[in-house]
């Protein structure tokens, strides 16, 4: 059993939410977001660049088998079609 934090959760704890807030308030990230924060968002991608998963089923299905864990996004949010959102003011 996992009696600590996940490296994942460790190598997030580098990552300053708070500058990151910052950057997405400034640059209006979060403003046609309706069900997923920039920050949700950024730490999905983190963790499928990091465990090489290679489809958007595959992310869903990997953060589905570790939702208990606090320190991942909710994995109830994070589903195919709310990862294939194009992002606000990307174009």
């Amino acid at each position: 059993m996992l009696a600590g934090r996940t490296v994942f959760a460790q190598l997030m704890t580098h990552v300053s939410q708070k500058k990151f807030q910052t950057c997405v308030a400034r640059y209006h990230g979060d403003y046609k977001a309706s069900r997923l924060s920039c920050w949700d968002q950024y730490l999905c991608m983190a963790f499928a660049q990091l465990t090489y998963r290679e489809s958007l089923r595959d992310i869903e299905a990997c953060l589905r088998a570790v939702q208990p864990r606090p320190d991942y996004p909710d994995a109830a949010e994070v589903t195919i079609d709310r990862l294939h959102e194009p992002v606000a003011g990307g174009g």
